[in-house]
């Protein structure tokens, strides 16, 4: 007579357990891999956005006459930061200061707000001009 207790193969509950362990390993890479797209659409953004306050600054602190001191926020610029991506306000504030009798300087302050999965993001930036007499 042979033996009839050794079937080969593996039984259900040792298949499920193999299937439940692998979904759970592939749900934490997945988890992981949809964190780091979203990380990366938010750096997109705030690239895009950081880029257009120093292209707003830079085109419009040459004419240094041109720059108005405001006394608040005042909407420059909106649109959108990419095409179908979300849309944005760009700020000015201008404030006008002394330097005595050696001249005069102007805080350029402008910064930019989007709304990204649910929340107010920002991009800030100031610097300063200068008018010598």
């Amino acid at each position: 007579m042979g033996k009839e207790g050794s079937k080969k193969g593996f039984t259900y509950i040792e298949i499920i357990l193999a299937i439940a362990i692998i979904a759970y390993v592939s749900l934490g890479f997945t988890q992981t891999l949809l964190n780091n797209i979203k990380s990366a659409k938010t750096f997109e953004y705030k690239t895009l956005a950081y880029n257009k306050v120093v292209n707003w600054i830079e085109n419009n602190r040459d004419n240094y006459d041109s720059l108005t001191p405001l006394a608040s926020w005042e909407v420059a610029e909106t649109g959108t930061l990419v095409s179908g991506g979300p849309s944005y306000t760009l700020k000015k504030k201008i404030t006008l200061s002394s330097l005595g009798e050696k001249g005069q300087y102007k805080k350029i302050e402008v910064k930019i707000n989007w709304t990204e999965r649910g929340g107010e993001k920002e991009v800030y930036f100031a610097t300063l001009k200068a008018k010598y007499d």
